[in-house]
């Protein structure tokens, strides 16, 4: 069993399933199986075209190819649903590989060796799409020779077929490299944009402290120039003035007059910019809606979800100030690096502090854990636990993202698999029981 599970891991890991649901969509398939189905119709219907391809056994291999868009248009429209998504997909492309060979035994030359070249381009392009792996290979290559040699018909056509084959084979290793590439890049994208968003929300931090030193600098300038007015207003209207020097003193009045309407202006400005940019959230209530997000509900009947996050013990009402977007990013991170490693669940654990004047949440997966060699340094920048496919980015973008919250993120003991414990400060307003 661990063998078997270790063979689909390496299908659902062979190939980029958005680039997938880019190139393939359910509009594309609907159109493709039209023109197959036409062609059928034609092969079958049409005397002059089936005398000349020699097709039989029509309805059977309709309802075969018919399978096959099924199977795709199930697997488009389970996509969120990784383990079933991953297993119609494999079924549909077992069911066009073998219904091309099906094709080539129920027609006769030259429309057999056509269908043998339509099954060799099928074929390397399935190679480009998926690295190699065993369940493909048994579809693509396995499953159509098997048919080829079981129905025995002639020589060419177990060659045309072995041809198929290879070129799947050839096309899947050759393509490795550029796919990795394309993830990769997708990859440091992603990374990138997160840091991007990161490096915005410091500098709105920043300016929100400006704006504060800025706004405290004009209250205590409009504060000085009130006894600057009344001192100018005093001298004004003592007698024995010239009337240039009144005049002076008028003009002196209006200029700070004109000066503190100015910093009145300034300060209410600045507090209406602080004001919108104070932001705060409630703890317990953004967690269970993150982890709903993170961990969608299993339609009746369908299998457990391969990974599952859930909130477990007291959940303490607590009000963070700050972006409950750094929080979801955060945590976002930190349940798919847990995924990526292998584990099935993440649970995290709340509690306050002392003096009510911050919280803690522990996180916990039961994955193989995090190697003692990169503890130390794991939550920094390009540092990952993965063999494969990690950049880096993940664990320190989630380090970041709690500091803007005033918080701290630092790995933990676990005897399971890898914990983190996650610090943030506010203030606390009664505790509530939270269920996963």
């Amino acid at each position: 069993m661990r063998g078997l599970a270790e063979l689909w891991a390496g299908f659902s890991r062979c190939y980029d399933p958005e680039r997938l649901r880019r190139e393939v969509r359910p509009s594309a398939v609907l159109a493709f199986a039209a023109f197959v189905l036409a062609v059928l119709f034609a092969m079958s219907g049409v005397d002059s075209v089936r005398s000349f391809t020699g097709f039989h056994h029509a309805s059977e291999l309709v309802a075969l190819f018919v399978l096959g868009v099924c199977l795709d248009l199930a697997s488009h429209r389970l996509w969120d649903r990784r383990t079933a998504r991953d297993a119609l997909a494999l079924a549909g492309v077992a069911a066009y590989c073998a219904f091309v060979p099906l094709v080539m035994l129920a027609t006769t030359s030259p429309t057999r060796y056509v269908f043998g070249l339509l099954f060799g381009q099928m074929a390397a392009d399935y190679g480009r799409r998926f690295s190699f792996n065993w369940p493909m290979v048994g579809a693509v290559t396995a499953l159509p020779l098997a048919i080829a040699l079981i129905a025995w018909r002639d020589f060419a056509l177990v060659v045309l077929v072995a041809f198929g084959a290879m070129m799947h084979v050839y096309a899947s290793l050759t393509t490795r490299g550029q796919r990795r590439l394309v993830q990769e890049k997708a990859g440091l994208e992603s990374a990138f944009e997160l840091a991007d968003r990161v490096a915005s929300s410091s500098v709105d931090i920043a300016f929100s402290a400006t704006l504060a030193e800025a706004g405290a600098f004009a209250h205590h300038l409009s504060n000085a120039m009130t006894p600057v007015l009344s001192n100018i207003r005093f001298v004004r209207e003592t007698g024995g003035l010239d009337p240039e020097a009144r005049e002076a003193l008028v003009e002196a009045e209006r200029g700070a007059r004109r000066s503190v309407e100015l910093l009145t202006r300034l300060l209410e400005t600045l507090r209406a910019r602080s004001e919108s940019s104070r932001l705060t959230f409630e703890l317990s209530e953004t967690l269970c809606s993150l982890v709903g997000a993170l961990s969608p509900a299993s339609p009746a009947g369908a299998a457990a979800p391969p990974f599952a996050v859930r909130v477990e013990g007291e959940v303490p009402r607590f009000v963070v100030k700050g972006d409950p977007e750094h929080l979801r990013l955060a945590l976002e991170n930190l349940a798919r690096n847990s995924r990526e490693a292998g584990a099935r669940s993440l649970v995290i654990r709340g509690k306050l502090l002392s003096a009510g004047e911050g919280v803690q949440l522990w996180l916990e997966d039961d994955g193989p854990g995090i190697p003692e060699p990169l503890r130390p340094q794991l939550l920094q920048a390009l540092v990952t636990s993965q063999k494969s496919g990690g950049h880096g980015f993940g664990l320190y973008l989630s380090r970041r993202l709690v500091e803007l919250l005033g918080g701290r993120l630092v790995l933990g003991a676990s005897d399971h698999g890898a914990a983190f414990e996650l610090q943030l400060p506010g203030s606390v307003l009664v505790a509530c029981k939270a269920g996963g």
